[in-house]
């Protein structure tokens, strides 16, 4: 709340815009996020789940280990 307070909001703004949300609102109804919330985190998911597969893709195990660490 301090950052939308201080004029941040990390959230992408056309997604918000989609959901008729501006950031003021977030503080006031955090509910009305929460699609975009679950839909970003489905993407990071996503992105980790590819980047595990890249790093198990890897077939010299010493450059596996230190992509793991």
């Amino acid at each position: 709340p301090r950052d939308i307070l201080d004029g941040r909001c990390y959230l992408p703004e056309h997604e918000l815009l989609k959901l008729n949300v501006n950031p003021a609102q977030i503080i006031e109804e955090p509910e009305k996020i929460i699609p975009l919330l679950n839909s970003l985190h489905n993407v990071a998911l996503h992105c980790l789940d590819a980047g595990l597969d890249y790093v198990l893709a890897i077939n010299y195990g010493r450059i596996r280990y230190g992509a793991i660490i």
